[in-house]
């Protein structure tokens, strides 16, 4: 059971700047859950970053309708300082469960400025 708690996101990232700012915001939410997930159960589920980062853009193309791809979910989930990141999105299974998504993460998107 997830408890609960308050969050704010504080941001100088331009709305629609192009900066992977989504993908960054939907990664940092899915941890923030994750980790509260993690602390609050004795058997908390271990989360593949390759699942993290599908479950991800399966948000970004439901609740926020935008058809992305996921080289910005892929960087965010699975980057490692200093070095670079080879996607081949040939390798990668390009369906998720919606059920597992709907399980995992909910994130709003829309925009309240």
């Amino acid at each position: 059971m997830l408890p609960s708690f308050d969050a704010v996101i504080v941001t100088s990232v331009p709305v629609g700047g192009g900066l992977s700012s989504s993908a960054s915001l939907e990664v940092s939410v899915f941890c923030l859950l994750e980790a509260l997930v993690t602390s609050s159960s004795t058997v908390a589920p271990v989360i593949d970053a390759m699942v993290k980062a599908k479950c991800c853009q399966h948000a970004e193309h439901v609740y926020a309708n935008m058809p992305c791809g996921i080289m910005d979910q892929f960087i965010a989930t699975m980057g490692k300082a200093g070095h670079a990141l080879l996607i081949d999105c040939r390798l990668v299974v390009p369906y998720l469960s919606h059920q597992l998504c709907h399980k995992l993460l909910y994130v709003n998107l829309l925009n309240q400025f």
